[in-house]
């Protein structure tokens, strides 16, 4: 671990220096995880870089360094280092499971709301570079699953689940109207959420369904490799790797990160379980799903043009009954949500959104 910090070293890079040592404790760890000096208590986790494996690596070393138990999900639900070191002040309790929470770092005061709901694996920080391109004119509002953390992981429906955000989303904001966007799983998540948004009476100003997933002929996903692709980087023989169960690909991986070094010791494979399990609830779900009303509005559908052609076939196929208008946008690359394709995408969310702060 690199030098402590201490409070005045923060404060001199323009920081809130921490308060006590709960907050310095937890900063010099975080400085230390994500490799980076520059970070102050007031920074939010997956914003300056972590993702869901260094999300476990964090439960992990903190359970040691303070000797209190958190449960797997507790960054997600504190992503803030402030609210974290909270977590950490109070023993380990937290409030339940926020679903609503804010990615956009400094939006405008009229700025509209954009809600992105939560891929495959319950999380919504696939959305942070989306949030960097809107800036400050579009609030990036994540809609996370309340199964977060959750063991057992509860059997989980579309539509209930859709009407469940809506409610947030409408306390949250009783007037609207609302702007809506969801990647892959994301998309009918969206979907249920604007179909549930105008049963309450609401206003969907707006739907952009991005890169929506398919389910007929879709190719075998390895869903371990896709929920934590910088461990997969790390095994010693992907043969071996390819030869056994999920669960024992996730230790497997673990093993090999623990042995090289590159995962700190005491991270267990319980903490990336519980993701696969939230994974394979929303996968049920989603097969599970059927569309029974058309959506009454229009929806935009962006796609990356670099996605095979099956992907556009089936894509067309399965979506084109699901609005009164249905418009199609391609964009580069192969996923919209990184470059190329996200600066695309938020020109054209620029646009579906441009007027509404005045409307406010």
């Amino acid at each position: 671990m690199r030098p402590r910090a201490s409070g005045a070293d923060v404060a001199e890079r323009g920081r809130r220096a921490p308060r006590d040592e709960f907050e310095l404790e937890l900063l010099v760890i975080l400085q230390d995880l994500l490799k980076r000096d520059d970070l102050g208590i007031e920074d939010d986790f997956f914003a300056v870089g972590g993702d869901s494996l260094l999300a476990a690596v964090v439960v992990a070393r903190l359970r040691r360094h303070f000797g209190i138990r958190l449960e797997p999900g507790v960054v997600y639900r504190s992503p803030r280092f402030l609210d974290l070191a909270g977590v950490l002040r109070s023993g380990g309790a937290t409030a339940p499971q926020p679903i609503l929470f804010d990615l956009s770092r400094s939006p405008a005061d009229d700025a509209p709301t954009l809600y992105c709901a939560h891929v495959l694996a319950g999380t919504a920080v696939r959305y942070l570079q989306l949030s960097q391109r809107l800036g400050s004119d579009v609030t990036v509002c994540g809609v996370q699953s309340p199964a977060l953390g959750r063991d057992p992981v509860p059997a989980v429906c579309l539509t209930e689940m859709g009407a469940r955000y809506a409610r947030e989303i409408a306390t949250r904001d009783p007037r609207g109207p609302y702007y809506l966007a969801g990647w892959c799983f994301g998309a009918f998540v969206a979907l249920e959420i604007a179909h549930a948004l105008r049963r309450q009476g609401g206003t969907v100003a707006g739907l952009t369904l991005i890169d929506p997933a398919t389910r007929e002929g879709e190719e075998e996903v390895d869903e371990v490799a896709e929920l934590f692709p910088a461990l997969w980087t790390m095994v010693d023989s992907r043969e071996h790797y390819l030869s056994l169960s999920p669960a024992d690909r996730i230790r497997y991986m673990l093993d090999c990160g623990l042995r090289k070094g590159r995962i700190p010791p005491g991270t267990t494979a319980e903490m990336l379980l519980g993701y696969l399990s939230i994974r394979r609830a929303h996968a049920a779900a989603m097969d599970a799903y059927e569309i029974t009303e058309p959506y009454p509005g229009e929806i935009e559908v962006v796609y990356s043009t670099e996605r095979s052609p099956r992907y556009r076939e089936r894509l067309l196929h399965e979506w084109k009954g699901i609005a009164s208008s249905l418009v199609l946008t391609p964009i580069p690359g192969s996923d919209a949500l990184v470059e190329p394709g996200v600066s695309g995408l938020a020109g054209r969310l620029l646009l579906s959104t441009r007027g509404a702060g005045a409307s406010r």
